[in-house]
């Protein structure tokens, strides 16, 4: 399922005071389970000329120090929030379409606070760096040319005592401020859906275990390989033993590798051990349960 838990015409700062920003509006969503978290935003801050701000290099340890009248405070904000919201999720940006006039790129154009949407560009993929947030690439990867007249909104926007939108199709649901940057639900459908798709498609792997542990025989004072291969997204394991005579299983602290080498004792004649493999969804797995028996010393 989908959720649009947006508002069009809103910002990562605080540059607007006219309505909610994007990091307060995901701490207004009312919670739910997602696999996976898209934010968007950044053209109102650059069109309101919101200072960029300094582009981090550590991931901020709360959100009282973050300066968001900034883009880039408000942005560590959004991400700060997400994780904390939403720990469990695939978390990822997507950055906004290049804006066209008459088919020529602004993108090369400052704003009022001195920086072009490609400045704005780079500093959003290294904040994203910073904290893990994966990066989808509209801006680079989309072709959609925004001075197409026959792709944008056909809505104008006057202004005055009592501003109102004039629309000249009644199905047109993307009229977000008529400057004629804004496409069409067809150009969302054509030039940003299989991009997203595609880069989700890509960053997402099946949770799966290609090879199950295997019971063990060896001598006293010898050494095995522990080990289990699996295939997934941010992958974490947590191996599990009882020991002969003992009702349920328990976890094998420190123990979260896929592969290490053990040397057992005598003690561990008959242990039973498996692993837990769990991705960054919370979906997890749990391998065979294999047994370690001790051979005798010959006589």
């Amino acid at each position: 399922p989908y959720l649009n838990a947006g508002v069009s015409g809103s910002s990562l700062s605080t540059v607007r005071t006219d309505v909610t920003t994007i990091p307060d509006q995901l701490m207004q969503v009312t919670d739910f389970d997602p696999d996976i978290v898209i934010a968007e935003g950044g053209l109102n801050d650059l069109y309101r000329n919101a200072p960029l701000g300094e582009i981090p290099t550590v991931q901020a340890d709360s959100m009282d120090a973050l300066d968001t009248s900034t883009v880039m405070g408000g942005m560590q904000k959004l991400f700060l929030i997400m994780k904390e919201k939403y720990p469990d999720a695939q978390h990822c940006f997507l950055i906004v379409h290049k804006i066209f006039r008459k088919g020529v790129y602004l993108v090369d154009t400052p704003n009022q606070a001195g920086y072009s949407q490609t400045d704005m560009h780079d500093a959003f993929v290294a904040c994203c760096r910073v904290y893990g947030i994966e990066v989808i690439d509209i801006f680079k990867d989309s072709p959609l040319d925004t001075s197409d007249l026959s792709l944008l909104s056909e809505c104008n926007y006057t202004s005055g005592s009592d501003p109102e939108w004039e629309c000249a199709r009644s199905n047109d649901t993307d009229y977000i401020n008529g400057d004629g940057v804004h496409p069409l639900n067809r150009c969302y459908l054509e030039y940003y859906v299989p991009i997203i798709l595609q880069h989700i498609h890509t960053q997402v792997q099946k949770l799966a275990i290609t090879s199950q542990p295997q019971d063990v025989e060896i001598m006293p004072g010898d050494s095995f390989l522990l080990s289990i291969e699996a295939e997934g997204t941010g992958l974490r394991c947590q191996w599990y033993y009882k020991k002969e005579g003992q009702d349920s299983f328990r976890v094998w602290n420190g123990h979260t590798f896929r592969s290490e080498i053990i040397t057992p004792n005598s003690s561990w004649d008959g242990i039973q051990l498996y692993c837990e493999v769990t991705d960054k969804f919370g979906h997890s797995l749990q391998s065979d349960v294999i047994t370690v028996r001790m051979a005798k010393e010959p006589q």
